[in-house]
């Protein structure tokens, strides 16, 4: 719309991307969005994943941690995606294929599955088998194929499930 790339109501300082319908060379459709407070990405048909917006804690991925007015790839993904979610200040994606599940931007909490509470500008990638992915503020789930939900990250209220409060590494909760 005209105005759904400002946060004032007023008219985007920057082309909208919903407008443009699709991205990259050929203008390769949207079919999946994900948004922060802060920062969005798309994932296209092709599996390519495009984030714009603040960029500070790494969380668009492109190695950079600057804002991005317009959508830029580089995720540096090692395949295409099938799905993705973003978090407080990090992003998920799904790859298609083996299900590997790859997360960038603020590890604080270890919700980029690493195990570290640091941060990436670039993906990180392991698990697999997941076939759906979901990002809260300091926590992320994966849905498996065998249906079995695996939460990492942030745990101070139980919210990855394991029945503690201490935040989790991905091998260490199973819903």
């Amino acid at each position: 719309g005209p105005d759904a790339g400002s946060s004032d109501g007023g008219p985007s300082d920057a082309a909208d991307p919903a407008d443009a319908g699709c991205f990259g060379p050929g203008c390769d459709p949207v079919v999946g969005i994900a948004l922060t407070v802060d920062s969005s990405c798309a994932l296209t048909r092709s599996g390519a994943v495009f984030c714009w917006g603040l960029g500070d804690h790494g969380q668009l991925g492109d190695g950079a941690r600057a804002r991005q007015r317009t959508p830029v790839a580089g995720q540096d993904l090692p395949g295409p995606a099938t799905a993705v979610a973003a978090g407080g200040n990090h992003t998920c994606a799904v790859l298609t294929g083996d299900g590997r599940v790859c997360c960038w931007g603020s590890g604080e909490f270890q919700q980029l599955g690493d195990g570290l509470t640091g941060g990436r500008a670039k993906p990180f990638c392991f698990l697999g088998g997941a076939v759906a992915i979901a990002a809260g503020e300091r926590t992320t789930c994966a849905t498996l194929g065998s249906g079995e939900v695996m939460c990492w990250g942030g745990n101070h209220h139980g919210q990855a499930g394991a029945g503690t409060v201490v935040d989790r590494g991905p091998g260490e909760a199973a819903v």
